[in-house]
């Protein structure tokens, strides 16, 4: 039932506030000092005239009621004039009194005589009496009379004051907004009928109660009501024609008439007969007392008739049409009584004068606009007037002599007019709130040379007062522009082509304009213009307010802006001022409360829901409000950015009450209101209808806005273009109150002036071209654009994101969407301190880290608090635990929309996956080797006892276990001594990401994303300290925070001491290196030089460098000493040595860490996270000529950390003098490779070591022993055996090798030794390095290209005496051993990238490359560009900047102070050669490559699904090509995989081949026919189907040529090669294809092959025949990677990855026929329904415990021969599903808890494929049990009902199935 709720409207001295109250007392004085003075000036006339005075009447000349000269009612003036007396000459009269007009008892003038003469003289008929006044009069002392006294002391007439207010506010949500309807009518009995839709609603005006009276039938709708005289029945008119009579007293119908043919639009009662009016011209007059009802009929409308009056005193109808004719008819004659013409629109307001015969008010629509008043005894026009509107609707007032009219376009007034002058006596229009202005906008002044403007264009005015340039300066002439045509039948996304295009033509001369266009001419759109704006556009606007809100009070208008954000500005500094509060939205667009802020303003927030803004939290904020109420609610109600809501209509008007009640603005911010779109249903069918047809519709669709329910003037729109045309035009406009506006108008006078002339000329002509009608189509295209892109965007949600914990609110309007989260469902919840907001990090960066940037809710939130506090609002508890994040779908295509939705509902799934290890990021040993100290995701720093640790050296496994734990041992099998550390810190507020040991073990650093150092100092007096409260534990040793280092402005990334322990370095995300005192804490030195993070930093053995790795693509090396002559400790001099960047320009930027090592020799820099080609490598810079000449190459993916062992090594002890270090590197694809520089290959290789990424590596001091910590939460220790990685030698030695560098001396300027000044001579002289390698190469001549680029070698030369054979990585093998309990365990293996032979180098390794040469300065000067605070990355990542809150000024004033970039530098003269970007085609093609991967092959390279991921750990269901490419996504950070750069080292070019086992004959026909030698039985003959995937572009100049538009990405196409008998000599057939393959699912029947299913990465399937190749169908598109394909009977099935489920079935005589049978079948539902989240256990929770959940496996996919029904069997929970297509559901097909009372004899079932499954299942039941994975039943006589049942509802379930 429509709510048509009564509510009660103060009035208007309840709702006002004093200053209102001061008005409307002074409007009454004024009233009251009007009637004084009429009153003394008849006093004055009396006294100074007499009686007989004859008295001026009311001109009705044309002049003053604006009638027509030649008007037919002029022969009516003269009967206006009071007749007078007056005696003849010489007669005893008085002198000229007259005689009042002669009024009625109600004191209307009666109707006046006619008369010929202007006057009329009479002599008096007898002597006037002397009366007793007038003999008192003689005597009295007073000069003014006596009749004139009593006139003046009797009581004084009250003015009447009439209320702008509503007395009653009725809503009525489906009124029909139809101008030739009649839907309201109030009766005799204080009852108001009202029409909504198909019922009739009655309110009761005594009672105040609704009650519905009707509901029609059939769909038909009330059209037109009408009361019975005497308020009892009421006259229901219909869509169909019908009239009902309804029984109010009794609510029923007691008839119904029929007789039209269309809808009936007007009723009019005249005692007992009734007349109709209709769409089809006829006026019915019935008889409702008799059976028959039919008196006659009307028919001279032409068109429809809309107004219907009885007069019923004179027995006269009057009727008014759509044809523009007013008609008065005499009783029942047919024949019309007059017929009026003079009306331009129809005419439907008509009223009958209850104070005068014969009178009748008529009203026009809105071609007409005006007020006639006839006499219908004369049929005479008596006025005219023009009303400026549409005339609704009119009625004369019973009491006064007044009618009351409504008007309708454009004006929306209601008016109260004085009959017979027609003057207005009352209009209800906009309420005065300049009350609520600010003190500001109350005192600009108008500005008198803006005033001088407006006779600039006034004829024959020469304007010399204003400073404006001549127009025929300006350089633009003409400007055009091509815009789609109306109604854009091709869409509005469409190009616009020549037959479907608008010329927008704009000239500077104005008479080169067509002038039908309306344009703006140049020469005034870029003069100094109309600060309002360009008239001709906004009258356009005005139109189009009126069209679209129906603005309801007069005095509305519109001003142009430069957007809703000035708007909102320019609102401000008109409102409010500094230390005022305004209310708005929980969440809301940060902008707006920037702008608030910025001008000193509090926003105080109000609660929300999914549905926008509660009026009932807003009532309880505004009426609990302490101090001065605000004056502003700021709302985005439609679209609300950033949540997507919309306001409902009862909301708006409960807020509107509100506002009228509190006496406040309403800012109505509506950049997204016409984009309100289709509500979502995932029903296909549905969307593909088209729900808005036309512009009604499409205006009927629209939520009625603020502006369209403002009475008063006190809504303030803000409406723009940006995001109905374009943003960049910068156009907007403001609509409200023209007293409000005209304050703004003072503001753009000094502030924005006026908007762009282009912009206004651009926007006026396209919509003067296009129309109103033109720009609804526009927008009604933008409806279904932005319905099927937000469709886009929910499905996606829907898909990839996990519902267990994300709710997805689908928007009606808008850009946006949001995902809500349940934050306290993330394994990490009780970790963050049960913090939403660090969940929500959390993901963010996670997002960031796949790749999509959706916005936080967190950075919408309102918050603020006045000054006297507000009362606290309380907030549901529940509630605090929901985040949300912001996403649009408007700024990116649909394709990237998609793939960006499903790599962040990765990253959602990924964070909320259960992980029972918390990921460790750092590690570091003491000095002496007795404590380890480690970092992770907790924020704790570890200490652990490694003496605990080595003991399990020779650890040995009882008899009985597995020797695979001789290789590995997993910590959690050991004693509990091991498990815990001896401390446990937890001073960061963040993940540690590194720890480093003091050189003399004295103090440990930690760094942490917390952005603060801590320094810690063990506590010796408090090693036994007691346990505290809330630990587990005691720690067995204290150590405490010695000092806080705060200078980061991010992350902190790493950390290292200088070799003496004097200098403490930290790098981190804010691209700082900061040095410290390395004694007294003290910040040295910051420098900001890297253009990006910063990742890695490590210091020289020998004390005089040190290094730093960035994301720069970088390495620097810097130079410290100690200042001559300066004796104070921080007495340090850095500068920067050298820059390394050849190996590192596609270094990917995936990687968390880049730690470096520095060999103890002091020879050598370890870098990893550089490349060599394409693959990933470890390159070795080589002290003083700091070449990179070795790189090491084997990782296969990014190497994050390297780490030399701190001892010196001797391969030969029988050479003394020849020593070698040892290398172990690590990183994302979790192996640990260790290296020696007396060796061509690696020692070791230790692959899939651990189950993550590797993150740090640290020896043990004796080099026997080395620690590396993991992502998956482990820190794991190696031990070698005695000379395993060859001799150490003595410590002593390591000392020796670094006096060749001085490191026996200060560090200071000097060079290190003979060979260094060597070397730095030849770098001077600007000549070739002398090489640290024999093995350095030479580099090739730069060559010039045509284009004038310097381009470096592709790849350099090798030394002619030393040739080396690169063998490919990917053909390497490794051997695989079977445990016992059936784990793989893949042996360690040795890597070798090349085979090369052994050379003098003594590290040498397959690839050699050149360095890349620098001039050096001792300065670095600073960059020419500027760079961010943090970063470039910061443009990207968003990284949080400090000093936000201040202004770029101060920012630089910041970095000035903060950084000692004039210290350090190096001036680079290479900087914009060529070289420095050398390979730009080289690039180019490489990036198409990856562009083309990411696009043709996405699935295979993504980890997106809807399904767990231990699903796709599943070997058996899938290719093993293919397998092994997915089984990375468990390994390997997918971020990584999804990385293009290590899309690039995938190996694509995959081979294999598949052998099929049949009979003699294929598809029937018997082609190869072998018998055995007994001739009884066929041969079965093997198949072969090799497939050879096209290989890769060459890397090499050649290709550079290739037209990257023709090409794949892949040189030459796929190959299927068939060969369909393995004893034939020659191959039958070769298929190519351009797309990779990765499975062959041969087809068989009856062991007969019949075809091959060739399934692509991509989710193509092409079915062939086996015998010729030929298609079976055309390519099949499944959209997505297939995981699993299996053959059954006639069914083939595949899975999907995303877990999607597709079966197929051949039919027919051959078997040449194929169907669907199932379609994309989610297995989500079979997963989800096993999994089992754990009850939470508090004591576990308090001990840091969070409990794990685990995901079902599949187990087994296989599919019915007969039925091609699916059947899954689930991993551990043995239970077995199958779909059923009939009721689209999944089935349980068996219960494994029935299996309990079973035995294995009694699994007997009719289906061989269900037996089989039902053997297994119970099977492994049964073993379960066994292990005591299972509970068993123990069955007797007391639960044999139980046995029992269980037995026979298990039958009744497989037969069911």
């Amino acid at each position: 039932m429509p709510d048509l709720r009564a509510s009660r409207s103060s009035g208007a001295g309840n709702i006002q506030s004093g200053s209102a109250e001061e008005r409307d007392t002074n409007e009454i004085e004024m009233r009251k000092e009007e009637e004084a003075n009429r009153s003394f000036s008849s006093v004055l006339k009396a006294e100074l005239f007499g009686d007989h005075v004859p008295m001026a009447t009311a001109d009705l000349s044309r002049n003053r009621l604006g009638q027509d000269k030649n008007d037919s009612s002029t022969n009516l003036r003269s009967s206006n004039h009071a007749s007078t007396t007056m005696s003849s000459a010489g007669g005893n009269s008085s002198s000229g009194r007259t005689t009042p007009p002669r009024t009625t008892g109600s004191g209307v003038a009666s109707t006046p005589r006619l008369s010929a003469n202007m006057f009329t003289y009479q002599l008096p008929s007898k002597q006037r009496p002397i009366s007793r006044d007038l003999q008192l009069e003689l005597f009295s002392l007073s000069p003014v009379r006596s009749e004139s006294q009593k006139f003046l002391l009797s009581p004084q007439k009250k003015p009447r004051n009439i209320s702008k207010v509503p007395y009653r506010v009725l809503d009525a949500p489906e009124l029909s907004d139809d101008f030739y309807l009649n839907l309201v009518d109030w009766g005799s009995q204080d009852v108001l009928a009202v029409g909504l839709g198909d019922s009739v609603y009655l309110w009761d005006g005594l009672t105040q109660s609704v009650e519905r009276l009707c509901v029609l039938d059939q769909k038909d709708k009330v059209t037109s009501l009408s009361w019975i005289g005497s308020g009892t029945h009421l006259a229901v008119g219909t869509l169909k024609g019908l009239v009902e009579i309804w029984d109010a007293t009794k609510t029923r119908c007691v008839r119904t008439m029929t007789g039209h043919k269309l809808r009936v639009s007007a009723l009019a009662w005249n005692e007992h007969i009734l007349s109709s009016g209709s769409r089809d011209r006829t006026i019915y007059n019935r008889d409702v007392r008799i059976l028959d009802h039919y008196v006659n009929c009307f028919e001279h409308h032409k068109q429809e008739v809309c107004g219907l009056k009885w007069n019923v005193e004179e027995n006269k109808l009057a009727s008014g049409g759509n044809d523009n004719n007013l008609f008065i008819w005499d009783a029942l004659n047919t024949k019309p009584l007059h017929q009026f013409t003079e009306h331009n629109a129809a005419v439907k307001a008509i009223a009958w004068s209850p104070h005068q015969r014969g009178i009748l008010a008529s009203g026009g629509g809105t071609a007409d606009k005006t007020i006639k008043v006839w006499n219908t005894l004369t049929g005479n026009r008596i006025n005219n007037v023009e009303t400026g509107s549409q005339v609704c609707n009119l009625i004369w007032s019973k009491n006064s002599n007044e009618l009351v009219l409504t008007h309708g376009y454009s004006r929306n007034q209601i008016i109260v007019w004085k009959y017979l002058s027609m003057q207005q006596i009352a209009q209800l229009t906009a309420k005065d709130l300049s009350h609520l202005l600010s003190e500001e906008a109350k005192s600009r002044k108008n500005s008198p040379l803006k005033g001088a403007f407006k006779y600039f264009n006034q004829p024959g005015m020469t304007f010399l007062g204003g400073g404006l340039p001549l127009s025929d300066y300006f350089p633009f002439n003409r400007m055009e522009l091509d815009a789609p045509s109306a109604p854009f039948p091709n869409g509005i996304g469409a190009q616009a082509t020549d037959e479907d295009k608008t010329v927008i033509e704009v000239y500077k001369d104005k008479t080169k304009n067509d002038p039908k266009t309306k344009d703006v001419e140049l020469s005034r759109s870029l003069q100094y213009g109309f600060t309002e704006g360009a008239p001709e556009l906004l009258n356009f606007l005005k139109e189009h307010t009126e069209t679209i809100h129906k603005v309801p009070y007069d005095g509305w208008s519109v001003i142009s802006s430069i957007g809703n954000t000035q708007s909102w500005d320019a609102v401000l500094r008109t409102f409010v001022t500094r230390g005022d509060a305004i209310l708005v939205e929980e969440h809301t667009f940060p902008s707006a409360l920037e702008t608030a802020h910025a001008q000193g303003v509090t926003t105080v927030p109000v609660a929300m829901d999914s549905e926008g803004l509660l009026p009932e939290a807003l009532e309880k904020t505004l009426d609990q409000w302490v101090g001065p109420k605000p004056k502003l609610l700021y709302t985005i109600c439609t679209g609300q950015n950033p949540t997507g809501s919309c306001l409902s209509a009862e909301r708006r008007r409960a807020i509107y009450k509100l506002a009228q009640k509190h006496d406040f603005i309403v800012i109505e911010d509506e950049p997204y209101y016409f984009l309100q779109m289709e509500p979502y249903t995932e029903n296909l069918e549905e969307r593909s209808k088209k729900h808005v047809h036309d512009h009604d519709e499409f205006v009927k669709a629209l939520v009625p806005s603020f502006l369209s329910m403002d009475v008063e003037g006190r809504v303030i729109r803000l409406d723009s273009v940006s995001k109905t045309i374009a943003p960049g035009t910068r156009f907007g406009w403001i609509v409200g109150q023209e007293k409000l506006l005209e304050r703004f108008v003072r503001l753009h006078e000094v502030s924005i002036q006026c908007p762009s002339g282009f912009a206004q000329s651009a926007l006026n002509g396209l919509f003067q071209r296009w129309g109103q009608k033109g720009y609804l189509d526009w927008l009604i295209g933008l409806r279904a654009e932005y319905t099927h892109k937000r469709d886009v965007a929910i499905d996606s949600l829907h898909k990839y994101f996990p519902k267990e914990v994300v709710q997805i609110l689908p928007p009606v309007a808008g850009m946006f969407f949001v995902v809500q989260i349940d934050a306290s469902k993330h394994p990490k919840y009780k970790e963050f301190g049960e913090s939403a907001l660090r969940v929500e990090e959390s993901i963010y960066r996670k997002g960031l880290e796949k790749g999509t940037l959706i916005i936080p809710g967190s950075w919408f939130k309102a918050d603020g608090q006045t000054n006297p506090p507000q009362p606290p609002t309380p907030k549901d508890p529940a509630l605090e635990k929901f985040i949300f994040f912001r996403g649009t779908y408007a700024a990116v295509p649909l394709d990237e929309l998609e793939f960006g939705l499903k790599k962040f509902g990765g990253a959602v799934h990924e964070e909320f996956a259960e992980n029972k290890f918390i990921e460790c990021y750092a590690t570091s040993i003491n000095p002496n080797g007795t404590r380890l100290a480690t970092g992770g995701l907790d924020g704790n720093v570890k200490i652990w006892d490694t003496k605990l640790i080595l003991r399990y050296k020779d650890y040995q496994p009882e008899e009985g276990e597995n020797d695979v734990l001789k290789d590995k041992m997993d910590i959690d099998e050991q004693p509990h001594e091991l498990k815990r550390p001896v401390a446990s810190m937890s001073r960061h507020n963040g993940a540690v990401t590194c720890v480093k040991f003091s050189p003399d073990g004295k103090f440990l650093a930690s760094g942490s994303d917390d952005k603060i150092v801590l320094i810690w100092e063990k506590d010796e007096e408090q090693a036994n300290r007691p346990k505290q409260f809330g630990e587990t534990e005691a720690d067995l040793e204290h150590w405490m925070v010695r000092k806080r280092l705060v200078a980061h402005d991010n992350d902190v990334q790493d950390i290292c001491w200088s070799p003496d322990g004097s200098l403490l370095i930290t790098v981190g995300l804010d691209r700082s290196i900061i040095i410290w005192s390395g004694t007294t804490f003290e910040r040295i030195k910051r420098y900001d030089i890297h253009q990006s993070m910063v990742k890695g930093i490590v210091f020289d053995p020998a004390n005089k460098f040190f290094a730093t790795a960035s994301d720069d693509r970088t390495v620097r090396i810097f130079r410290y000493s100690r200042k001559l002559n300066d004796t104070s400790m921080n007495n340090y001099e850095f500068q920067v040595e050298h820059i390394v960047m050849d190996p590192f320009k596609k270094s990917p930027l995936t990687s968390y860490f880049r730690r470096m090592s520095w060999s103890p020799d002091g020879q050598h820099i370890a870098v990893p996270n550089a490349t060599n080609g394409p693959v990933s490598a470890v390159v070795i810079i080589n002290r003083g000529n700091w070449a990179t000449d070795v790189s090491l190459i084997g990782h296969e993916a990014p190497c994050e950390v390297c780490s030399f062992s701190p001892r010196l090594f001797r391969q030969d002890s029988t050479k003394s003098d020849q020593y070698m270090t040892i290398l172990a590197t690590g990183g994302q694809d979790r192996t640990l490779a260790v290296w020696s520089t007396g060796r061509t290959k690696p020692l070791v290789v230790a692959e899939e070591v651990v189950e993550n990424a590797i993150t740090d590596i640290c020896w043990g001091p004796d080099g026997q022993s080395l620690f590396l910590t993991s992502l998956d939460g482990s820190v794991t220790c190696v031990i070698f055996d005695d000379k395993e990685l060859g001799e150490i030698v003595a410590e002593d030695v390591n000392d020796s090798q670094l006096l060749r560098y001085g490191g026996d001396r200060e560090s200071t300027v000097f060079a290190e030794s003979a060979q260094q000044l060597e070397l730095e001579e030849l770098a001077a002289k600007q000549e070739s390095a002398v090489p640290a390698r024999p093995t350095t190469p030479k580099l090739e001549p730069k060559v010039k290209t045509e284009d004038d680029f310097t381009t470096a070698p592709s790849t350099p030369h090798k030394p002619k005496e030393e040739p080396q054979a690169t063998k490919k990585i990917s053909s390497r093998t490794q051997s695989v051993k079977i445990t016992k309990d059936g784990k793989k365990r893949v042996a360690p293996m040795l890597i070798s990238s090349a085979a090369a032979p052994k050379t003098s180098s003594s590290f040498s390794q397959p690839s050699v490359k050149s360095a890349r040469k620098f001039d050096i300065s001792n300065k670095v000067s600073q960059t020419p560009y500027h760079l961010p605070r943090l970063g470039v990355q910061t443009s990207v990542h968003g990284l949080r900047q400090r000093d936000s809150a201040h202004g770029d000024d101060a920012l630089k004033a910041n970095e000035d102070q903060d950084n000692d970039n004039e210290d350090i530098g190096m001036d680079d003269p290479n900087a914009t050669h060529s070289s420095y970007n050398g390979g730009t085609f080289r690039k180019k093609m490489k990036r198409y490559r990856r562009w083309l991967m990411k696009h043709k092959y996405p699935t295979p390279f993504k980890f997106v699904s809807d399904l767990p991921n231990v699903l796709f750990r599943n070997a058996d269901m899938m290719n093993h090509e293919l397998s092994s490419l997915i089984q990375k996504k468990d390994v390997v950070n997918s971020q990584e995989i999804i990385n293009p750069s290590s899309i690039e080292a995938v190996d694509e070019n995959i081979m294999f081949q598949v052998v099929v086992k049949s009979v003699q004959y294929l598809h029937k026909t018997p082609k190869y026919l072998e018998r055995v030698s007994n001739g009884d039985s066929d041969e079965l003959i093997s198949s072969i189907v090799e497939v050879r995937n096209g290989s890769a572009w060459p890397e090499d100049d050649a290709s550079l040529n290739a037209d990257y538009a023709q090409r794949l990405d892949f040189q030459d196409p796929t190959q299927v090669i068939v060969t369909n008998n393995e004893k034939s000599e020659t191959r039958d057939y070769i298929v190519y294809f351009p797309f990779r393959i990765q499975q062959v699912v041969p087809i068989l029947f009856d062991d007969s092959l019949f075809y091959y299913v060739l399934i692509s990465f991509d989710g193509a399937i092409q079915i062939v025949y086996a015998d010729s190749g030929s298609y079976l169908t055309p390519q099949l598109e499944i959209g997505s990677n297939i995981v699993f394909a299996k053959q059954s009977g006639r069914y083939l099935l595949v899975l999907t990855s995303s877990g999607l489920l597709y079966v197929w079935e051949f039919f027919g005589t051959s078997y040449q026929n194929i169907k669907g049978s199932l379609k994309g079948v989610s297995i989500a539902a079979v997963i989800n329904s096993e999994t089992v989240l754990p009850k939470i256990d508090p004591d576990s929770t308090k001990k840091g415990v969070n409990p794990s959940v685990v995901v079902e496996v599949v187990r087994s996919v296989d599919v019915d021969p007969d039925t091609g029904a699916p059947y899954i069997t689930l991993q551990n929970a043995n239970s077995v599903y199958t779909y059923n297509s009939d009721m689209m559901v999944w089935l349980k097909a068996v219960e494994p808890w029935y299996y309990l009372a079973l035995q294995e004899a009694d699994l007997q079932v009719g289906s061989p494929l269900l037996q089989l499954l039902l053997t297994k299942t119970y099977t492994s039941n049964l073993e379960q049990i066994e292990r005591g994975k299972r509970s068993r039943y123990t069955f007797n006589e007391q639960n044999k009902e139980l046995e029992e049942n269980m037995k026979l509802r298990f039958n009744e379930q497989v037969e069911l199935v």
